[in-house]
């Protein structure tokens, strides 16, 4: 597997996935945890995560059904002063626009309207760690930290 097949394969997963729809895309489990799941030829992407306004998952790839690919994230909305549907709305507009060199989130920064999505990434896809940020009128509304490897 190469490092460019295994990037071109999660920018088009995370694409299609939570960043094309939000959670009514999603099948709910019979934990309450939601999960997508995308596949294409011989790659599949699974992200499954509890909770909304307070959240946390975990996205796996998998080659002919081995790990190759994990990213855990934890995040919330950190007000009230906006809808957590409107700030989701925002971050799936950042999350599909998901560097090609780093594909775990969205780009660095973001800015519309009265919203700024940041994106802080260390690492590269074999070992990364990060922060989002959503700001609206700046102030902090969202947070989310992620990490993972390649296996």
């Amino acid at each position: 597997m190469s490092i460019t097949e295994l990037k071109k394969f999660l920018i088009n997963a995370k694409k299609n996935t939570y960043a094309s729809g939000g959670e009514n895309k999603a099948k709910v489990l019979f934990d309450g945890a939601k999960e997508y799941i995308f596949n294409k030829g011989d790659f599949k992407y699974i992200d499954r995560y509890e909770g909304h306004e307070k959240f946390e998952g975990i996205e796996s790839v998998f080659k002919n059904n081995k790990i190759i690919w994990k990213m855990k994230y934890k995040g919330k909305v950190l007000s009230n002063k906006i809808s957590a549907d409107d700030i989701y709305s925002f971050l799936r507009k950042a999350l599909k626009q998901i560097p090609n060199d780093k594909p775990f989130r969205g780009p660095k920064e973001l800015i519309s309207k009265e919203y700024k999505y940041t994106n802080n990434i260390e690492g590269d896809i074999e070992k990364f760690s990060g922060e989002e940020k959503i700001f609206y009128k700046n102030k902090l509304m969202y947070r989310l930290a992620y990490s993972g490897k390649s296996e």
